[in-house]
């Protein structure tokens, strides 16, 4: 957008001299012709040639409007950048310790984190009880467990159950 505006004001200022103030007849082209006419056509520019300049001064303020626009966001991302690679740089050696952890806990264990809300690790436990109900691990202990959870615990698990009971049902909807 930049580059674009920034090929404009010359091309304002190539007519404003070669038009207005010399006396080289330039034909504007058809989609710049009602424009011309609102502003009185090329004697007008001549009398307010004040018009020009305010153009060239509108398109240049947009161009840096845009040129800073551009700078900002190419400034942000890079922040985003380095953020991320001084915390994993930072962190390399504790990224994935928590999710190794909950992995390899066992099942009572992994039931008292998902019901601690304080321990930071409930949507890992989470996670990873969900996993071991669908592999057929410890199915009534997690299902105790998620019953006297959230209201999106409850519903998973009773979809689970629904999907187990009428998986293999010869049963289809018929329109």
């Amino acid at each position: 957008m930049t580059s674009l505006l920034d090929l404009i004001n010359p091309k304002i200022i190539s007519f404003a001299v070669d038009a207005v103030i010399g006396e080289k007849n330039i034909s504007a082209p058809a989609y710049l012709q009602p424009l011309l006419n609102v502003s009185g056509g090329i004697s007008g520019l001549r009398q307010n040639i004040g018009l020009i300049a305010l153009a060239i001064l509108l398109i240049a303020l947009l161009a840096g409007s845009c040129r800073y626009a551009f700078r900002v966001m190419n400034f942000r991302g890079q922040e985003r950048m380095l953020k991320k690679a001084i915390m994993e740089a930072r962190f390399k050696d504790k990224i994935g310790v928590r999710e190794k952890r909950i992995k390899t806990e066992n099942t009572d264990a992994l039931i008292a984190e998902f019901r601690d809300k304080r321990g930071g690790c409930v949507s890992l436990a989470r996670k990873e009880l969900r996993e071991r109900y669908k592999a057929g691990t410890d199915r009534y202990m997690i299902a105790e467990a998620f019953n006297a959870a959230t209201k999106n615990d409850q519903q998973w698990l009773k979809w689970q159950i629904r999907k187990e009971r009428y998986a293999n049902s010869s049963y289809k909807k018929r329109y």
